[in-house]
């Protein structure tokens, strides 16, 4: 069985290298066999799977030294993230914490103490004892390690994640641990270009919001504006402010609301720059992110160091392919509103659905335009998130309430199978204490009683978003079976970036759209679906 394999898994611990001279050592403890210490190029070719924690931080260590990772390689991480079914919000990133399950799983015993004494060597908070000291605290901290995984495994057994750990983060986690390792090509010419024009745009924002504010809004945030928002056009959203989904909220009254629009202008030209910033820093022109693979409650992927995904598109062509190859850029079209009508089994939104544009419909039932679909899907996908067209309305702001929200209203009303699974999924939380989707990857709740409102609105975002993101990974993986790993670049939200070899590009993006559609088709029968193709992104 695949899970004796995992309970038979070597375990790694590490200790990076604090000052850059090539000093990081590395401990392993094989199922039969005693700890050591070894090679950098030994755990490359440990052939049975290795668990370890951090393993984004063990993969930048070994492309220091010039060795690729381990071909099986699990982090403690990922597998508690996925157990834990916690939001970050919720205390999501403590719960699942690595070193705070060795404590536990240390704590009343002999190897407490040395536990604790190597995670203070890890993050360089004291100086490294002698060679002999190192590998007896790294020993301890092996059959830590080993105890705390194979709690794990059970938890994963007990409570049916198993399967989903197994068949579906294990490998993808693979996929993007190499990448990591491999890089991502940086156009070095085109930064600096793109650095002053999201620095201007930043300034012009920046000017504007102090125009409004009366005060300099230097460190100004979406979690930090709600006791200036009485001060703008963006008043309405003072009682949302606490939202864990507040910053999709501002987005959203950035139609009307010109104080709105500014602010999202200034934070994402930050995060544009600082991103950049990162990218200019690498003289090699590769850069080479981190990947989370369970970065978030629903199970999508995060990119980190830089963070790439949250690069809008203006900036996202200094990412380059490497020497003959090609960039593709697949991204599931009107993804999520499939996936919900496919969960609700509404027929008659399949089938509109399936005919056509389900956001445009939608834009030219409010606005009487199909230019505003980006505004229409905004609004339906905070519908199809558990969010009311009442409140939706009262967040978009602006004039005509009253004939918008009849609007939509009517709107949605044709699809009353979407309102009954909205209530399935809440009734399903409040039964039961937890939402998951046909493949574990459940939310659990953080408090009893009746449902709190934030609750009803997650309930159906868990069915909807984690079944999206098992998708995802599915297709990634249906994909890395015909083409192979290393053509996967980037995760982008509900595309993917592929690296093609141009004598094969056609086909290869063939394959790849195929395998993307397969995976929705296995998940949501009836749901017709469609990829978009492009060469950029």
């Amino acid at each position: 069985m695949r899970s004796g394999i995992m309970r038979d898994a070597a375990v790694l611990a590490y200790l990076p290298d604090p000052f850059g001279l090539e000093r990081a050592e590395f401990f392993l403890s094989e199922a039969a066999g005693q700890s050591r210490r070894v090679a950098a190029a030994e755990v490359a070719e440990t052939a049975v799977p290795i668990v370890t924690v951090e393993a984004a931080r063990l993969i930048t260590e070994l492309r220091s030294l010039g060795v690729a990772p381990p071909p099986d390689l699990i982090d403690l991480g990922e597998a508690l993230r996925l157990l834990r079914g916690k939001a970050k919000n919720d205390g999501g990133a403590k719960a699942a914490d690595p070193w705070r399950m060795l404590k536990q799983t240390a704590s009343g015993e002999p190897s407490e103490a040395a536990t604790a004494s190597f995670q203070k060597m890890f993050v360089s908070e004291t100086e490294w004892p002698g060679e002999a000291e190192r590998l007896a605290v790294a020993e301890q901290v092996l059959a830590v390690l080993r105890a705390a995984w194979h709690a794990a495994l059970d938890e994963l057994d007990d409570c049916g994640e198993l399967q989903r750990f197994d068949g579906v983060e294990r490998p993808v986690a693979q996929v993007f641990y190499g990448r990591q390792s491999a890089g991502i090509s940086v156009d070095l010419a085109k930064i600096d270009t793109l650095i002053s024009v999201a620095d201007r745009e930043k300034y012009t924002a920046y000017n504007r919001i102090a125009e409004t504010l009366g005060v300099s809004p230097s460190g100004l945030t979406f979690r930090n504006v709600g006791p200036w928002l009485e001060r703008t056009d963006a008043a309405h959203l003072t009682p949302h402010v606490s939202a864990a989904n507040f910053e999709e909220y501002v987005r959203l009254a950035a139609t009307y609301s010109t104080f709105a629009a500014q602010l999202v202008t200034l934070v994402r030209a930050t995060r544009d720059l600082r991103a950049l910033a990162r990218l200019r820093g690498d003289a090699a022109g590769v850069v080479r992110p981190e990947f989370q693979i369970m970065g978030t409650v629903t199970g999508r992927i995060l990119v980190s160091n830089p963070a790439l995904q949250q690069m809008r598109r203006s900036y996202r062509d200094v990412l380059t392919a490497g020497p003959g190859k090609r960039l593709a850029y697949l991204d599931f079209a009107q993804f999520e509103p499939g996936i919900l009508g496919s969960l609700a089994a509404d027929r008659q939104f399949l089938e509109r659905y399936n005919a056509g544009d389900i956001y445009r419909e939608l834009a030219i039932a409010l606005f009487n335009t199909a230019d505003r679909r980006d505004v229409a899907k905004r609004m339906f996908l905070s519908f199809s998130y558990g969010m009311s067209p009442d409140r939706i309305v009262d967040i978009l702001g602006g004039g005509a309430r009253a004939e918008t929200l009849a609007a939509f209203q009517a709107f949605v009303s044709e699809f009353p199978g979407l309102m009954r699974f909205r209530k399935a999924m809440e009734d399903a939380l409040q039964q039961s204490g937890h939402v998951e989707t046909a493949l574990g990857n459940r939310r659990y709740r953080t408090s009893n009683g009746e449902l709190r409102h934030d609750e009803r609105r997650w309930a159906a975002s868990q069915a909807v978003q984690g079944t999206a993101s098992l998708i995802f990974k599915e297709a990634v993986l249906r994909l890395t079976e015909q083409l192979g790993a290393q053509v996967v670049m980037l995760p982008m939200h509900d595309a993917l970036l592929l690296e093609l070899p141009e004598e094969t590009y056609d086909a290869d993006v063939e394959v790849a759209e195929h395998a993307m559609l397969s995976a929705l088709h296995n998940r949501c029968p009836g749901v017709s679906g469609r990829v978009v193709v492009a060469d950029h992104f």
